[in-house]
């Protein structure tokens, strides 16, 4: 059987499995590197559902600016959701920091008094963040920065 895949565009790919061929998104292909990458290890949904979870951390690799040009295009309840989801105090101390004053307040506020999300609002919230940040990514409106990136 064949596989394989191929990018025709910077946010569109064709992967090849057998005769078929499938067009992903970027959402989609990061969800299949991360079936693979759990089918590979035999990990279960909630490993799964850990991985969803990774994209968003992908956040971390923003600079301030990048940080702040991203929270103001997302949705503040799909935050509230992930953070609560991720339950990582310094991550959610960080993207407070870089929320307007207001509603650093009002998500502070919400991550007290919501009650712990389902995995479908989680999976649902996490997609709606990481569609917004690959988009913004692919504009030059944010860019991430880890040990690997380096200029010429």
């Amino acid at each position: 059987m064949k596989v394989g895949i191929r990018r025709v565009s910077e946010s569109e790919w064709l992967v090849h499995i057998g005769c078929a061929w499938i067009r992903l998104d970027r959402f989609g292909v990061e969800l299949l590197n991360m079936s693979l990458e759990n089918a590979v290890t035999h990990n279960s949904g909630v490993h799964l559902l850990q991985s969803y979870l990774k994209l968003v951390l992908e956040m971390e690799e923003l600079d301030d600016r990048g940080m702040q040009r991203l929270l103001r295009e997302l949705d503040p309840q799909d935050l509230v959701v992930v953070l609560m989801a991720l339950n990582q105090p310094d991550f959610t101390q960080r993207v407070l920091k870089n929320l307007g004053g207001l509603l650093a307040k009002q998500v502070e506020q919400d991550l007290q008094k919501e009650a712990a999300p389902t995995e479908e609002m989680i999976k649902a919230s996490v997609r709606r963040i990481a569609e917004r940040m690959f988009e913004l990514e692919q504009k030059g409106e944010i860019e991430f920065y880890n040990e690997y990136t380096q200029y010429i």
